[in-house]
């Protein structure tokens, strides 16, 4: 089965998608080869060193990219400060703690901030942790809300097993109840331990 016929030739003309192709095939064997191994390697190096770094060593030790599988089933989001730097974990407890398992603070039902000893410190909405007058301490994963922009998000550290909860204070929430804060675009001058 014959093509079209070329009317200035009077050869078999080959559809243009076919020249398309055939023109490509030349010019990634012309040079033997190379460049269509200069487009491939770069994606296989990246795919190998990624799955390198996602391997366990021999000691069963995380590697320091990523929470371990038990922190990650323990935790809810993972707050970043203003210069991208993973500073605390919001566990599904409610506990604020930092990456060496320190508890900090605790979150009520309501999104306040309390520490150990029941003063209120911050407040935690929508992936947003604010000080008291609004600004903003950190940004979780995914924060919904006004506020300011991280330029980077840093990597996660390993993350240590928490220490065991303290037992939280009874808090009154009467006439001195806390207000929610107005949200500010601002961040922050003051990490929550500061508080």
């Amino acid at each position: 089965m014959q093509g079209p016929i070329c009317p200035q030739t009077g050869q078999t003309c080959l559809p243009p998608w076919t020249a398309i192709a055939l023109y490509i095939v030349f010019q990634l064997f012309e040079r033997g080869g190379r460049s269509l191994s200069r487009t491939l390697i770069p994606y296989f190096a990246i795919n190998i060193i990624g799955n390198l770094l996602s391997l366990n060593d021999k000691r069963g030790k995380e590697t320091n990219l990523e929470l371990g599988p038990e922190a990650e089933e323990e935790e809810i989001d993972v707050i970043w400060d203003e210069n991208g730097t993973a500073r605390y974990r919001l566990l599904k407890d409610r506990r604020i703690v930092d990456f060496d398992g320190h508890t900090i603070a605790w979150v009520d039902e309501d999104g306040f901030v309390y520490d150990y000893k029941g003063h209120y410190k911050a407040f935690y909405e929508s992936g947003i942790l604010r000080d008291q007058e609004g600004a903003v301490i950190g940004q979780g994963q995914d924060p919904i809300g006004p506020k300011p922009i991280i330029p980077n998000k840093g990597l996660i550290p390993e993350a240590t097993r928490p220490e065991k909860a303290p037992t939280k204070p009874k808090v009154k929430k009467e006439k001195d109840s806390p207000k929610k804060p107005e949200a500010s675009l601002l961040w922050s001058q003051k990490m929550l331990e500061e508080l």
